[in-house]
C-alpha cells in the first residue's frame, strides 16, 4: 500500500515538475532575447514650482531651460535617427 502511494505522489510531482518546466520555456526565451524598443518617443517629466511663493524666481526661468534643452536636443545632428522627445 505505501508503494502505490509513494509511486502515485511520485508520478504527480514528475508531471508537476514537466508542467511547471514547460511553462518557464517561453518565459527563458523572452530573456534571451531582449524585447525590442519603441522607437516613437521618450516621455520626460519635470516637476517646477509653477505658482505660489518661488513659481517666478525659480519655476519660470527652469521651464525655460528645460525647453531650451528639448529643443536642442531634438534639432542637434547626432539625434536625426532617432524620434523627438
Amino acid at each position: 500500500m505505501n508503494i502505490r502511494r509513494f509511486t502515485k505522489c511520485t508520478f504527480l510531482l514528475a508531471i508537476v515538475a514537466l508542467i511547471s518546466a514547460l511553462s518557464a520555456c517561453d518565459q527563458f526565451q523572452e530573456l534571451l532575447v531582449p524585447p525590442q524598443m519603441e522607437t516613437e518617443g521618450i516621455t520626460v517629466g519635470v516637476v517646477l514650482p509653477l505658482s505660489g511663493d518661488y513659481a517666478a524666481t525659480y519655476g519660470e526661468p527652469m521651464l525655460n531651460g528645460f525647453e531650451l534643452a528639448r529643443q536642442e536636443i531634438n534639432n542637434s545632428q547626432a539625434n536625426e535617427s532617432t524620434n523627438h522627445i
